[in-house]
């Protein structure tokens, strides 16, 4: 399973060569002949997505190895290599201040525009930066004490899902005069973009101290909101059929909903076993 999950993140460079060409090409084609809702242009949004996402990682991939014999040198990064649970105190940390500055992000967008659906994205990523910042605290604590915060965490992630569901299922159907200011496009990407790299990179890590467990299903539930911020925002700025956009965000909503809820099964089911 991780042997097919490296090879979708990292196609072979001639593939995602002509990957290029093509995402290139049609998207030049599709934005100048104004086919922007054409099934061509669905086609394409996605294949776009994925080349972009597969660039990065082939990006990061090469600057990584080209930069490790130097790196080598500095003892921060030795210690971030070799010891796995500064890694992971480290990661979390990074991660908790990105989420910070995008919660604070939403926090004012949610009150200069009187939207119940930015509370709630807010609210959301609030719990997700607590749960980070506790799993960061109880880090060096005994296997006993880290059970107890990851049972807390999943049960709270568990139910601001749910919560926090509801506030979408309302922005969907109801909030018809939610608008999103264009600067908004390009922080969820970015955001969503960061999230997935974060995810990726740390499931494909070995590790299975309690923590590290935790803070990887984490990632990947923060990932898959973003993923749905971000369809949700394109949708809404870019698409003109109303009930085309209900639809794809009614269907990736409840997919998020329930595969979120999976990961919070499992992680008090982990907590549990331990």
């Amino acid at each position: 399973m991780k042997e097919l999950f490296k090879k979708i993140c990292y196609p072979h460079p001639l593939l995602l060569f002509f990957l290029v060409l093509i995402s290139a090409a049609g998207l030049v084609f599709v934005f100048a002949n104004g086919l922007v809702e054409s099934t061509a242009a669905y086609i394409l949004y996605p294949l776009s997505a994925y080349t972009l996402t597969a660039l990065i990682f082939h990006a990061v991939r090469f600057f990584r190895f080209s930069l490790k014999e130097k790196l080598n040198d500095f003892s921060f990064y030795q210690k971030y290599r070799n010891d796995p649970l500064f890694r992971s105190s480290f990661s979390l940390s990074v991660t908790l201040a990105v989420n910070t500055l995008y919660l604070l992000y939403k926090t004012l967008l949610s009150v200069l525009y009187s939207s119940a659906w930015f509370f709630a994205s807010a609210l959301y990523y609030l719990i997700l930066s607590l749960t980070r910042l506790l799993l960061l605290k109880n880090a060096k604590k005994t296997a006993a004490e880290q059970q107890k915060t990851i049972r807390l965490i999943g049960v709270l992630l568990m139910f601001l899902t749910i919560v926090s569901s509801a506030f979408g299922y309302y922005a969907i159907f109801f909030d018809r005069n939610l608008t999103y200011p264009g600067h908004m496009i390009y922080a969820a990407a970015a955001f969503c973009f960061y999230n997935l790299i974060s995810a990726v990179s740390a499931n494909l890590k070995k590790g299975k101290a309690l923590v590290s467990s935790a803070s990887k299903k984490i990632s990947l539930a923060s990932a898959l909101v973003s993923l749905y911020s971000l369809q949700s925002a394109m949708l809404a700025a870019f698409g003109n059929d109303a009930a085309f956009a209900d639809l794809m965000n009614s269907i990736t909503g409840l997919v998020v909903f329930l595969l979120i809820i999976l990961l919070s099964v499992f992680m008090i089911r982990n907590a549990n076993k331990e």
